[in-house]
């Protein structure tokens, strides 16, 4: 049901310019990088990397066809994992398997716990918010150092809503 909710979605949405925190990302690693963008919707991050000279792959059941699950089974960890607005969106068994799989750098920004009484726009759909506590556990528990961390709202503002997020890089050691 959830992916019927963002294949929809995504046939009557116009792309918007890439995230904020797909910059702030971008500022972080070299021109010829290898990363990955998990759950990446209609693109528009992946496609800014790749105008930054960064070798991005999108992987979006709802759009590209394929499931994150599916790409993690047949593929190499890149370098560096993306992943916007999308943890929050997969069971833990998902979150815990895409630790796994990684090797090095992992982005991650997502809903918080925090933010469950906050959001409004896009109710129909199930939200797995994210407890950072546990995030961070799951974190060490599978190998990462983090190498930044902040909570808050007024990172991704659109339309009426500021949701409650986490913005987290983490390295493999």
């Amino acid at each position: 049901m959830l992916n019927n909710y963002w294949t929809q979605f995504y046939k009557t949405h116009r792309r918007q310019k890439e995230s904020s925190f797909a910059r702030l990302v971008e500022e972080t690693i070299s021109t010829g990088s290898v990363l990955v963008d998990l759950g990446c919707g209609d693109g528009r991050d992946t496609v800014f990397f790749t105008e930054q000279g960064i070798v991005a792959t999108g992987v979006d059941k709802a759009t590209t066809g394929e499931s994150v699950s599916h790409y993690i089974k047949n593929n190499t960890s890149p370098e560096y994992v993306y992943t916007r607005f999308f943890w929050h969106s997969i069971q833990r068994k998902d979150q815990l398997a895409i630790l796994k799989w990684t090797k090095g750098t992992l982005f991650i920004e997502a809903r918080t716990t925090e933010d469950k009484k906050r959001s409004k726009t896009f109710r129909k759909h199930k939200r797995y918010y994210v407890d950072i506590v546990n995030l961070l556990k799951d974190l060490k528990d599978n190998g990462f150092q983090i190498t930044s961390l902040c909570e808050g709202t007024g990172f991704a503002k659109f339309k009426k809503e500021d949701p409650h997020l986490v913005r987290l890089i983490a390295k493999k050691q």
